[in-house]
């Protein structure tokens, strides 16, 4: 994947979920994401090209037309396959559902080539903890992870292209503008 759309959140939830990136750093992992580039995101479509002008016009759109809104993590996540991720299951609420159809149906003025994994008959929406995982591995991060959940409640507040697997922004605009 070259390219993603990703939502990010306020500080609240961004510090949280970085506490917990934190907290895997004494793990022996072949990827942390604590110093990856990459900020706290959920990501709702990915992409290998992307007419950047065409996408920043769309998602200037959505924004304008949506509110910064609440996301609610009650759950973590496995992705069982290796590379294995670990992650924040987020409740699907209205408005994500929103911004999620919305780009699925604008997804050709966004790019082509996208992932599969990201279309609407297999989209999990999640939050990276750990990823690229080796099947040894999972044990210990969930075990970590699930001795200090908390369910989290925070506001996505921007959406963003971001090229993968740089993590650099190529435009973020926020929700509500």
């Amino acid at each position: 994947m070259s390219w993603a759309i990703k939502i990010f959140f306020d500080s609240r939830m961004d510090e949280a979920v970085r506490a917990i990136w934190s907290s895997l750093e004494d793990l022996d992992l072949p990827y942390q994401m604590s110093t990856s580039g990459y900020r706290p995101h959920l990501t709702l479509l990915g992409m290998e090209e992307s007419n950047v002008q065409s996408a920043e016009t769309s998602l200037k759109n959505i924004a304008r037309q949506s509110r910064p809104f609440a996301v609610s993590v009650g759950a973590v996540g496995v992705f069982p396959q290796e590379p294995a991720t670990v992650y924040l299951s987020p409740t699907i609420c209205p408005e994500l559902q929103h911004l999620y159809c919305y780009l699925i149906d604008n997804r050709k003025y966004l790019g082509a080539n996208f992932s599969p994994y990201y279309l609407p008959d297999a989209w999990i929406p999640h939050i990276t903890l750990a990823c690229r995982l080796r099947s040894y591995d999972v044990d210990k991060v969930t075990s970590l992870v699930c001795a200090q959940f908390k369910p989290l409640v925070g506001n996505a507040h921007s959406i963003a292209l971001v090229h993968i697997p740089s993590g650099e922004e190529s435009f973020r605009v926020a929700l509500g503008t």
